[in-house]
């Protein structure tokens, strides 16, 4: 498939994609009541809280907090859709998972290319972080052990949050604070950008210049550019079957976590694209499985910011 070609096709996979996520957000929305009315009642939601405000205009998180004393671990839930579409409903099933399994989930919106260009998108991410600390006592949640969970675009966005620190020039000046998080959970994602073909034009809506005009934006913007042994835990889970974002790079960036000492885990979803992999059944047991251990070994002194022990890939089948 020629790269205008495989364009065109991510940009209607991404289409049905917000539209899929946005049927399975609105679902949960709408039975949020009914399922914090429950028997249970092991979550609440507080929908469109405004966390930061940029250029006159309000994003705002869906809060999705567990019900019971006690401070809750925090994971900042951020959507895909390209930087260009899509909304903070889409991981609404995976956030209320959370919930239920008493992580307290922050599903947030920030703002879209093309009118916001990279890393726009990144600093409202790095905002929410900040936003969610100094909000702790709102919420009851820890503030020394923040996670993030993103998928596609919203993967790439967490894995960011994970790799960058003050020293890497993203920090938001308007907003300081601690934006570090103290593990990732990444679906589908994009990690390593200099792979793109030098003159291939399917991402200047976002980055704004094609890698032959600005190699070295192509370079700051992945991921993989930013691994050292400092970086959050990381779980990436990958179909297997994903045509719009190869797995290879995701290997890739598994391993050079690993390398220096970072723990990071490859969850493959045998035969899933990527429309299909965020709903297999065994992802969520396993992201919040893995978001329990990493929490438990900060509490042990094996912080998000120390070497840890690699695990082997495993494949969900």
């Amino acid at each position: 498939m020629s790269w205008p070609a495989r364009s065109f096709a991510a940009v209607t996979l991404v289409t049905a994609i917000t539209i899929w996520y946005g049927i399975c957000g609105a679902t949960v929305a709408a039975g949020a009541d009914e399922d914090r009315a429950g028997s249970r009642r092991r979550y609440r939601v507080q929908f469109n809280v405004p966390y930061v405000v940029r250029d006159g205009e309000k994003l705002f998180l869906d809060a999705y907090v567990p019900q019971g004393p006690g401070l809750h671990p925090a994971v900042l839930v951020i959507h895909g859709g390209a930087w260009r579409m899509g909304n903070k409903a889409q991981l609404a099933l995976h956030a209320a998972a959370l919930a239920r399994a008493g992580f307290a989930a922050f599903c947030i919106q920030y703002r879209l290319a093309p009118e916001h260009k990279w890393p726009a998108q990144l600093l409202d991410c790095k905002a929410a972080v900040v936003w969610l600390r100094n909000n702790a006592a709102r919420y009851n949640l820890r503030t020394d052990w923040v996670a993030a969970y993103g998928y596609s675009a919203g993967a790439h966005l967490a894995c960011m949050l994970g790799t960058t620190g003050p020293e890497d020039g993203f920090e938001d000046p308007a907003h300081p604070g601690d934006s570090s998080v103290q593990a990732v959970i990444a679906g589908g994602t994009p990690c390593d950008f200099t792979v793109v073909p030098p003159r291939a034009r399917w991402l200047v809506y976002w980055l704004g210049r094609t890698r032959a005009e600005a190699p070295e934006l192509y370079v700051r913007a992945s991921p993989i550019s930013h691994v050292d042994p400092g970086d959050a835990p990381t779980l990436c889970y990958h179909g297997t079957a994903d045509r719009l974002v190869p797995v290879g790079p995701v290997r890739r960036y598994v391993a050079k976590l690993s390398s220096v000492g970072v723990r990071a885990e490859l969850m493959l979803i045998e035969g899933a694209g990527h429309i299909t992999a965020p709903f297999d059944p065994r992802v969520a047991p396993r992201m919040v499985a893995f978001l329990k251990e990493t929490l438990t070994a900060a509490r042990g002194g094996a912080g998000a910011k120390r070497p840890a022990a690699h695990e082997e890939e495993s494949s969900a089948r």
